[in-house]
């Protein structure tokens, strides 16, 4: 397993479900070129961002604390209070990530691709976020609408006062006319 990296955390931006998909696939390719395994499947292990930066780190399991292996990938949200994940081949993971002690002993360090989880929305939930979305920016646009519209009344009104007063000057300019 010697020159094998883990490569960069992969740190989703915008929930980019996508992206996460093909890095892990692309890693994926890339381990089992470098393996000469031809096809690698994949367990996860679920930690906290700590752990798995201190793995990745160290190049070991020595200093994990707790964790979860799933075969569920890391685009369905944590498990528990796991967001961060590290991909493992999954028979490496069936023979040494057994316990605790175990997966801190292990030898090799296969980590194939590793990040923050992301949670992938179904149609109907992208579909009531765009909506709601939608409705927070006609909202917006609502009360800069309001806004304008209150600005344009008390102009109005200012208008108006204004021109009574001056109605008010001339009639008072007239009556002193008269009184002359």
């Amino acid at each position: 397993m010697a020159g094998w990296d883990a490569g960069a955390a992969f740190v989703g931006e915008d929930n980019n479900v996508n992206a996460l998909i093909r890095h892990i696939g692309d890693r994926t390719v890339e381990y089992g070129i470098h393996t000469a395994v031809p096809n690698v499947d994949v367990t996860y292990l679920y930690m906290m961002e700590q752990d798995a930066r201190d793995c990745v780190a160290d190049g070991n399991f020595g200093r994990l604390t707790q964790w979860r292996a799933a075969y569920r990938a890391p685009i369905y949200g944590p498990i528990g209070p796991y967001d961060w994940f590290l991909a493992v081949p999954d028979q490496w993971c069936e023979d040494n990530a057994t316990s605790l002690e175990t997966i801190q002993n292990a030898v090799d360090f296969p980590v194939i691709a590793w990040g923050k989880v992301l949670l992938r929305m179904n149609e109907e939930e992208e579909e009531e976020e765009e909506e709601e979305e939608q409705e927070e920016e006609q909202e917006e646009e609502g009360q800069q609408d309001e806004a304008e519209d209150e600005d344009e009344e008390e102009d109005e009104e200012e208008e108006d006062e204004e021109e009574e007063e001056e109605e008010e000057e001339e009639e008072e300019e007239e009556d002193e006319d008269e009184d002359e």
